[in-house]
């Protein structure tokens, strides 16, 4: 089944007998049964040995009139002549011509993708390692290339088709191809005529209708146009050694127009192909062909066409040289499931009473019902429906059953259970209710009361079910809030595994702009449709986002189309207010541009869990410190009441810590709780001592890192007023608290005689270039700052040629240590240049501010490290 409704040009189709081994290709007449075909042609090759093929034979004159009036068999055409040409004459191509052509079947294919995308050597490689260079470039294009080569010429050629839509893309590469290759035409060598007759070649095509040339390069001339036949009949002898003849009787002409043929196979082809060529354009099904045989008056006017061959069954997919517009994802969607013909699931429609509606889509609704068994009476239930009923519904629902199949091979507490379908028209997928509904709503409506741990545990258990489809081997493709249920406070479950699927084998990403999750997409999703686990990591972490967000969608403001060029450029989604930086972190390593970077969801999980037991015994420390612990042993006479601990949170997924049960005995008991409590209070009291210790030390810490904040500032004043009277900082930090190590003090500049002093003087040009830069970088543009940059390079450049000419009046002992101090200033204009290059690199993305913090740290080293290097001048001068 090509489409559910039909096909407008569905006329256009033929069926055609090839013989693997010889390339023998026998085409059938639409009138022909199996019997018929089995018991003509397995005399001449076994039928094992041949392959069933669907081509679209017939073409109409206006390619853009299919286009208009039937995609789908548009679609289908150009995959087939694309495919025709890779294995026929591409070989025969010069390569210009061939990587040309390459090129658009390549815009064509990965119509989303930035014209800059091959700019990026990973991604040429991802395209050479995933998909393949021979599926665009015939194999001699891409032998005897240098791989450095070939991706320079498809970078170059890449960018000039960029701008070109998909169906523009099919119309230049059929203008191309034409004028090296008629494709659009079938030619037979015969002759005109019995007896003395004329060798010609036969021409049959939409343009020139049934024509001959006796040269291959003069004009075809025409015998007759397709409307002008009356009857076609062929020779009826099965003798293979008799040549073949065709009879058509033509409109206003006397005497039949005959063609002698080669073999009577031959003759039947022709005569099929015309047959075909009349019913298009006479728009009927009406078959021309009259058999002169036993029975001659009998006429194939009325014959029993054949069932309908179904593209999206596996075992006849397999056997089409060319594919349909849905195999842009067979690699994602194909032979992943098979839907049963029977399935053991099924539900009675009954026993099911629909309440009320608690969602509607574009295909279908989601209603709340309640399912009776004997087992339980009344179960909540959420039943998926098709819109669609009858042949407009027919792929819906073949859809919903696959989705069906699918999650019934789930088992996971957070994962949508599979209650059970009906298959009966309307199609149902019975599923568990989750009362609290979408994640997305959950979330905005309950932002207020959700605290940073629960948003952490909801990511853990969406880790869970997302480990738990990669041990099955399974992608979801599309990870997101939306498809995200809550069925409890505390418990999240992952749904709708068969959607997204769907729309995907419609194609209707390129029907409908938008409606695929872009934002929520890696970028080997976006630029070449692959969907592997390394996706879903991606699509995970901008889902944990989302969470984290209180169900805010990615890419605010941000068009779909830009979204690429924000993600080739290196910024991602920024780190959320609530949002700890081991989690970010993790969200980060998720959103590598290269798949290979990413961790697997068992990494994920672990590290999740670790992080929400930091944060449940990060909360019962607050909680302990709040409320003071005031002791009390039970006196000997009173029978002691046993301590039980405070029950902490659970983790979901983790198995529950039960506390050791307690002795029958009352003496053991009395031991016990009393060693128990004294444990207790040991416990809580350092425990309150580490939490005086730490903040004592953070209050240090804070304090120690303001000093040395205001030893900077005080430092690079000094050095600009004067310095040689510049004033010591008013007073010196400490050394920082954990460390016990000893702080050198900087040393102040020496008072010197700085008259005619160049070494001095180029010093303090330096420190003027780094500050006028502190100054100006934040709001300074790209090429401004480049300027800033410069202009410190100069300086320095002008105080290493000072420096040179004063080292040789410098005693020799010094040498060492002057020359030491000079690269280490190389060094840190090194490192401002590195940091300038990231500020250029991300200037467009929201994180370039701090970029610029970096570079603005990078140029207050190379001042302090320029003043270095002169005290070091300072002290060999005396």
């Amino acid at each position: 089944r090509i489409h559910p409704d039909g096909l407008h040009f569905e006329d256009c189709f033929g069926l055609r007998l090839r013989h693997i081994k010889s390339g023998d290709i026998f085409w059938l007449h639409f009138s022909q049964t199996m019997t018929e075909v089995k018991e003509k042609y397995e005399i001449i090759h076994p039928i094992e040995e041949c392959k069933y093929e669907l081509r679209v034979r017939y073409i109409p004159r206006s390619i853009q009139d299919m286009l208009d009036r039937d995609r789908s068999t548009f679609n289908y055409y150009h995959n087939q002549v694309f495919s025709d040409y890779l294995e026929a004459v591409a070989e025969k191509v010069d390569h210009e011509t061939a990587i040309k052509l390459g090129c658009l079947e390549i815009r064509r294919y990965f119509k989303d993708m930035p014209s800059t995308v091959f700019e990026k050597k990973s991604n040429f490689e991802l395209l050479e390692r995933e998909v393949g260079l021979r599926k665009f470039l015939p194999k001699s294009v891409v032998d005897s290339m240098k791989t450095k080569d070939l991706r320079r010429i498809i970078t170059r050629e890449f960018k000039t088709v960029s701008h070109l839509t998909e169906e523009q893309c099919v119309f230049r590469f059929f203008e191309i191809l034409k004028k090296i290759t008629r494709f659009d035409q079938e030619i037979f060598r015969c002759a005109l005529g019995t007896g003395w007759s004329v060798a010609v070649e036969l021409v049959v095509g939409p343009e020139d209708g049934i024509s001959y040339w006796t040269d291959k390069g003069s004009t075809p001339t025409i015998l007759a146009e397709f409307s002008q036949v009356l009857s076609i009949q062929t020779d009826s002898s099965t003798d293979p050694s008799k040549k073949g003849v065709l009879l058509l009787k033509i409109h206003g002409a006397n005497d039949p127009l005959t063609i002698t043929t080669t073999s009577l196979f031959v003759a039947e082809n022709i005569a099929d192909l015309i047959d075909g060529y009349c019913r298009l354009v006479n728009n009927t099904d009406q078959s021309l062909i009259v058999r002169a045989n036993k029975n001659s008056s009998k006429r194939f006017s009325d014959p029993r066409p054949l069932p309908s061959i179904t593209l999206n069954d596996t075992n006849n997919r397999k056997s089409f040289p060319c594919v349909t517009d849905t195999d842009d994802y067979a690699e994602i969607t194909e032979d992943l499931y098979n839907v049963p013909e029977h399935f053991d699931y099924e539900i009675n429609r009954d026993n099911i009473h629909v309440v009320t509606t608690v969602g509607e889509g574009q295909f279908g609704d989601v209603h709340k019902g309640i399912y009776s068994t004997r087992e339980i009476p009344e179960m909540p239930v959420a039943i998926k429906t098709c819109k669609f009923q009858g042949q407009d519904g027919m792929g819906m629902a073949d859809r919903l059953l696959e989705e069906a199949h699918t999650m019934r091979q789930f088992e996971h507490p957070h994962i949508v259970r599979l209650i059970g379908v009906c298959t009966e028209e309307p199609v149902w997928i019975v599923m568990e209710f989750c009362k609290y509904g979408e994640m997305r709503s959950y979330l905005q409506t309950n932002k207020h009361s959700l605290d940073t741990t629960m948003l952490i545990t909801y990511t853990y258990q969406l880790s869970q079910a997302l480990c738990y489809l990669e041990q099955k081997k399974f992608v979801h493709r599309d990870v997101a809030a939306r498809n995200i249920l809550v069925a409890q406070p505390d418990c999240i479950k992952l749904g709708d595994f068969g959607l997204s699927r769907y729309m995907e084998d419609q194609n209707y990403y390129t029907a409908s702009k938008g409606k695929l999750p872009i934002k929520w997409m890696a970028p080997e999703s976006i630029n070449f449709r692959r969907f592997t686990t390394a996706t879903d990591v991606w699509m995970f972490a901008v889902c944990c986002w989302e969470i984290l967000m209180m169900g805010v969608k990615p890419f605010q403001g941000v068009k779909n189309n830009d979204v690429i060029g924000k993600i080739e450029a290196g910024e991602r989604l920024a780190m959320p207010s609530n949002c700890r930086p081991a989690m970010y972190s993790l969200m980060s390593r998720c959103w590598s541009y290269d798949p290979g970077f990413r961790p697997l969801f068992e990494e994920i999980q672990h590290e999740l869990c670790f992080q929400l037991d930091t944060d449940m015994e990060k909360d019962i420390d607050e909680k302990a410190k709040t409320q003071p612990v005031t002791p009390r042993i039970p006196t000997p006479t009173r029978e002691p009441r046993s301590h039980v601990p405070k029950r902490q949170p659970r983790l979901p997924g983790k198995p529950t810590r039960h506390p050791p049960e307690i002795g029958a005995q009352d003496n053991d008991c009395r031991g016990s709780c009393h060693e128990k409590l004294r444990q207790l209070q040991l416990e809580e009291s350092k425990l309150e001592e580490n939490l005086r210790l730490q903040q004592k030390q953070a209050e240090a810490d804070k304090l120690w890192l303001q000093q040395e904040e205001q030893q900077l500032a005080n430092l690079c004043y000094v050095t600009v007023r004067n310095a040689m009277n510049a004033p010591p900082p008013p007073s010196m930090p400490p050394a920082k608290p954990p460390r016990n190590l000893s702080t050198k003090d900087p040393t102040p500049t020496m008072k010197l005689d700085r008259e005619g002093d160049t070494v001095y003087r180029d010093t303090m040009l330096v420190v003027k270039a780094v500050l006028q830069a502190n100054q100006e970088i934040m709001g300074a543009k790209s090429e401004e700052i480049f300027v800033l940059v410069k202009n410190i390079g100069k300086a320095l450049k002008e105080l290493c040629t000072s420096l040179d000419q004063e080292i040789t009046s410098l005693p020799a002992d010094y040498h060492r240590e002057i020359d030491m101090a000079q690269k280490t200033t190389n060094k840190d204009l090194a490192q401002v240049i590195n940091q300038m290059k990231l500020v250029k690199r991300f200037y467009s993305t929201t994180q370039v501010t701090d970029y610029k913090k970096c570079m603005m740290a990078a140029t207050q080293v190379l001042a302090m490290d320029a003043k270095n290097l002169l005290d070091v001048v300072d002290k060999a001068r005396l």
